[in-house]
């Protein structure tokens, strides 16, 4: 039976593959994402807009009474709204501008905003 060729002994030892810079054996990446999502808070304050009524977002009673407290002032409640709401509806798209403050996901929660 014979080894992959990352396993192999050669002149300098036997390979290791986290002793390399990628794992397994594999090149490291040349690129880096241009995003990180463990990302600290702005170290600048984000520069924000008046709050926008929500309007009609849809058809939800409660994620409208989420939208309705964001824009009465509770940040919880826009937090509240995006992690509730359905994937690429007008809802999350509300809640990820902290009700058209900021740009999208320009803080990962509005509660950063307080």
């Amino acid at each position: 039976m014979t080894q992959p060729p990352h396993c192999l002994s050669t002149a300098a030892g036997p390979s290791d593959a986290y002793a390399s810079p990628g794992v397994g054996g594999w090149p490291a990446p040349t690129w880096a994402p241009a995003w990180d999502v463990h990302a600290a808070a702005p170290s600048q304050p984000v520069k924000g807009h008046p709050t926008i009524a929500p309007g009609e977002l849809g058809p939800d009673p409660v994620l409208d009474a989420y939208a309705q407290g964001r824009f009465g002032g509770d940040l919880q409640a826009c937090d509240d709204l995006f992690f509730e709401s359905p994937p690429m509806s007008a809802y999350e798209e509300y809640a990820a501008t902290c009700g058209i403050r900021v740009k999208q996901f320009a803080v990962m929660a509005c509660t950063d905003l307080e």
